[in-house]
């Protein structure tokens, strides 16, 4: 319809987080980094449809923590439908301006700090 683009992965993603009215996508790690960044900065909403099947459920594992945490909305691929889609959008947006306790996202550079506390001490 009108106004909605569905594109194949793009180099430029994180960026056009920053601008999406809500973003939907699968639920894998480099992806939950960006949606988690553009909530931090824009406070843009997403819908994650994990990735799942009998041998691989580490999307859904981590879809659901960050549920949890209401900084994301859940919407498992057995139940995908046009309807279920919209209603999780429709849920994510009225998150959007909520007060959230996002994760620290510099995770990185504070293990590096810790382990070179625990070496040197």
């Amino acid at each position: 319809p009108e106004g909605i683009v569905a594109e194949a992965a793009r180099p430029d993603f994180p960026q056009m987080l920053f601008n999406c009215a809500c973003s939907v996508s699968q639920g894998g790690y480099n992806t939950v980094m960006d949606i988690l960044q553009a909530r931090a900065v824009s406070q843009t909403p997403a819908v994650i449809v994990p990735f799942a099947t009998a041998r691989e459920q580490e999307q859904t594992l981590r879809a659901q923590a960050l549920a949890r945490a209401g900084l994301i909305r859940v919407l498992p691929e057995k139940n995908l439908s046009p309807a279920a889609l919209a209603a999780a959008i429709d849920e994510a947006l009225v998150q959007k301006n909520l007060q959230l306790h996002l994760p620290d996202l510099n995770g990185g550079p504070a293990t590096a700090r810790f382990l070179q506390e625990k070496l040197n001490g």
